[in-house]
This record gives structure tokens, C-alpha cells and sequence, in this order.
């Protein structure tokens, strides 16, 4: 099964969420409980807009393809948005 929401990661949510500069990462999947949990990557992390990119979307094309109902993501600063605050603050990066 996870080898399919990958597919579907890869071939129909992911080339949508790119075009903005976005992405999603899996942060674990449990079968036996049919739960899902992804990350919100790049600009979709902090985008307004993000909760409605979630339901029409992410979750309506899993459900679709997938079968998956049980599905959680985050939302906030991704890692690399850390990444970089933590440069900036040390001084190693200009903006």
C-alpha cells in the first residue's frame, strides 16, 4: 500500500504542490490503523492558502487513488525554512 501513495505522491499531488513550490513528505504511515501523516514542504508550509490546498487536493486525491481516509498533515516551518532562520540568526546568510 505504500508503495501506491507514493505513485500517487509522486504522479498527482506532487507535480500540482511543485508548480507553487511546494512539496509534502510522508512522515509515517501505519497500515494497520490506515493513518497517513505528511508534512507540508516549501512554500505550501506557510502558505495561507495551504488548508484548502489539504482538503481539495491532498486528501480528495488520496481517498480517490488511494483508499487512504485517515490522513493527517502538518503545517508550519519545514525543515529547510529552519534551516535557513537558523543561518540568517548566526550570521552566516544575507537575505
Amino acid at each position: 500500500m505504500l508503495e501506491k501513495i507514493i505513485k500517487v505522491l509522486n504522479d498527482d499531488i506532487r507535480p500540482i504542490l511543485n508548480r507553487d513550490g511546494g512539496d509534502v513528505e510522508i512522515l509515517d504511515y501505519v497500515e494497520a490503523e490506515g493513518l497517513l501523516r505528511l508534512r507540508l514542504r516549501g512554500q505550501c508550509s506557510t502558505c495561507p492558502l495551504s488548508q484548502h490546498t489539504v482538503e481539495s487536493v491532498i486528501k480528495k486525491i488520496l481517498r480517490e487513488k488511494a483508499s487512504i481516509e485517515h490522513i493527517a498533515i502538518e503545517a508550519g516551518l519545514s525543515d529547510e525554512m529552519l534551516a535557513l532562520a537558523k543561518e540568517i540568526l548566526n550570521g552566516g546568510k544575507k537575505c
